[in-house]
């Protein structure tokens, strides 16, 4: 996975990622970052990855793994679960399940990206919380893996560096980024197991 570093953060553009099947081959997925880098197809022990929704889809499934997703299109999506109607996400909001439950996305609004953090049930804790960034926004790298990724609109680092719609950064724990303009991100966090928030 192609990266440049940045004086503040490690930068992962969009541009540099490769899309890869899904599991169940409905469709094409892109790595924002993942653990071990190199995994296979479902040995991953937490994977955030970007995909574009165009129509109705079923979901992949996994054993012991949890799912968080965020609609990046204008509309949202519908979720059904084993068959029957659960929710409407709507646009940025965060949707967590677990992903033996049979999940489709039953309803597409606007075709767009949905993000997707995927973690191994004892591996590790993930959480998803987006930010909106007007002006300015602080973010600070947390025990474990810290990701900021761009939902919508452009920010800029202490640094200089310009992040557009799904490009991302990885902070180091403790590591602080400052970021500028006018965005929807989501910070992204894989802790350990027995963290304690």
């Amino acid at each position: 996975m192609s990266s440049e570093r940045s004086p503040l953060a490690h930068v992962l553009f969009a541009r540099n990622r490769a899309p890869r099947a899904w599991k169940n081959g409905s469709g094409t997925t892109t790595d924002v970052a993942a653990s071990p880098a190199d995994y296979l197809l479902d040995d991953f022990l937490w994977r955030v990855s970007i995909a574009t929704v165009d129509a109705p889809v079923q979901l992949s499934t996994y054993e012991d793994v949890d799912r968080w997703i965020v609609p990046m299109g204008r509309g949202g999506i519908d979720i059904a679960e084993r068959g029957r109607f659960t929710r409407r996400v709507r646009r940025f909001a965060v949707h967590e399940f677990s992903t033996e439950d049979g999940v489709r996305l039953s309803r597409v609004g606007t075709p767009g990206p949905v993000l997707s953090l995927m973690v191994r049930r004892g591996v590790g804790m993930g959480t998803v919380r987006v930010r909106e960034v007007a002006g300015r926004l602080q973010v600070s790298g947390d025990v474990g893996t810290t990701l900021v990724v761009v939902l919508d609109g452009t920010v800029v680092t202490e640094g200089g560096v310009a992040l557009a719609a799904e490009d991302a950064l990885q902070l180091a724990p403790a590591e602080v980024a400052v970021l500028g303009g006018q965005a929807q991100v989501a910070v992204v966090r894989v802790r350990p197991p027995n963290f304690a928030i």
